[in-house]
């Protein structure tokens, strides 16, 4: 399992962070899930680039432990994911 954050400003910049980790682990785009977070959505351009390089590519989802109120509730599941998970770490 890999983790990281990356900062960027064109969806190629985007691409290209996913594609060199791949790269460096030896994985292959066609077969390694990637699961992504953060403000990113199906319909954006960031994540059909991403999504005709890397055919296995989703998005992740809260933690079931935690009950958001129905305000938070309707935000993305895979937006904010870090703010919202910071207190399974305590």
């Amino acid at each position: 399992l890999l983790n990281n954050t990356f900062e960027f400003i064109t969806e190629e910049d985007l691409l290209y962070y996913i594609l060199f980790c791949l790269q460096q682990m030896n994985l292959s785009k066609e077969r390694t899930q990637v699961i992504i977070s953060g403000n990113i959505r199906k319909d954006d351009k960031n994540y059909k680039i991403a999504y005709d390089y890397i055919q296995e590519i989703s998005f992740c989802n809260r933690d079931k432990k935690l009950i958001f109120s129905n305000e938070l509730s309707s935000i993305e599941k895979h937006s904010n994911l870090t703010l919202f998970s910071q207190i399974l770490c305590v």
